[in-house]
């Protein structure tokens, strides 16, 4: 038989679905969850020796989820994330490293008479926050964000004198349209931090920035929105930005005996650029 080693490990169980509804107030409030659970530890017998004495059960993890859940009054999703975080270690001496990550898909009250509903719920479609939680021994990381928060401009966007050879067949464009979906996520220095309000703020920052910016390429956004968070959210000490230039572009009307004034456009899904970066203090 071939010499081999167990070089790493890690399993657990994805795509646990929850819906929490905190019925603490007369104003009711509905979080939907979809939770990830990965374990390291002493499982390599598991693997190498079909011994499976020390294996935690993935379906046992799914309960714990749904358990810890009812345990928790989940005010935001780092802290139920931290929760679930620690429990594995705390509770299996054989896991040495937990790593929870959570999608959460908004419900907002129905306004009814200019107010916020009670207990009528209707659900936000696109958008999503999210955390990633990883314990290991005495570390603890929190990485929170947001994904597909979609955002357009219509102008202050160029793309010129870049890169041009044999193949590149790409027109320079002085002024063109900007759209793209927001995948950002930003690793918070203080596991005590007031995540939500720092979610407020990064959000804000990326946005209104992505809005103002005298843009000369989907790069020079993308660093400029990591900035901007960073000035203005002090808790985080990093940020992974996925800006996706999603291409609209324009109709040529000439056939047609027309022009086209950056006015009539078609939005595709496919290909589309592919822009991504890390930007981080010091």
């Amino acid at each position: 038989m071939v010499a081999v080693h167990l070089e790493s490990h890690e399993y657990g169980k994805s795509r646990v679905r929850l819906m929490r509804v905190m019925r603490d107030s007369d104003s009711h409030r509905v979080l939907e969850l979809t939770v990830a659970v990965r374990l390291e530890g002493d499982f390599a017998a598991a693997y190498t020796d079909a011994e499976n004495r020390q294996v935690v059960a993935t379906d046992t993890m799914k309960n714990t989820i749904y358990a810890l859940g009812k345990d928790h009054t989940i005010d935001t999703i780092e802290s139920f994330a931290l929760a679930l975080a620690r429990h594995f270690p705390a509770t299996y001496a054989q896991v040495t490293g937990a790593r929870i990550e959570i999608e959460e898909t908004p419900w907002n009250a129905i306004p009814v008479g200019g107010r916020p509903h009670p207990h009528g719920f209707s659900r936000v479609d696109g958008e999503q926050a999210t955390v990633s939680v990883t314990v290991t021994g005495d570390h603890e990381e929190i990485v929170s964000g947001l994904q597909g928060l979609v955002v357009l401009k219509t102008t202050d966007s160029a793309f010129e004198d870049f890169f041009r050879d044999s193949l590149t067949t790409l027109p320079e464009a002085s002024e063109r349209l900007f759209a793209t979906k927001i995948s950002a996520h930003w690793r918070i220095a203080r596991v005590a931090a007031k995540y939500e309000e720092v979610r407020t703020r990064a959000r804000t920052a990326l946005i209104e920035t992505f809005a103002t910016h005298r843009s000369r390429s989907v790069q020079h956004t993308l660093h400029d929105m990591a900035v901007g968070l960073l000035e203005v959210c002090p808790e985080v000490d990093r940020v992974d930005l996925d800006l996706p230039n999603l291409h609209v572009l324009p109709v040529d009307l000439t056939p047609f005996g027309r022009t086209n004034d950056l006015e009539v456009f078609v939005p595709t899904d496919e290909p589309h650029g592919t822009i991504r970066a890390t930007i981080a203090r010091g």
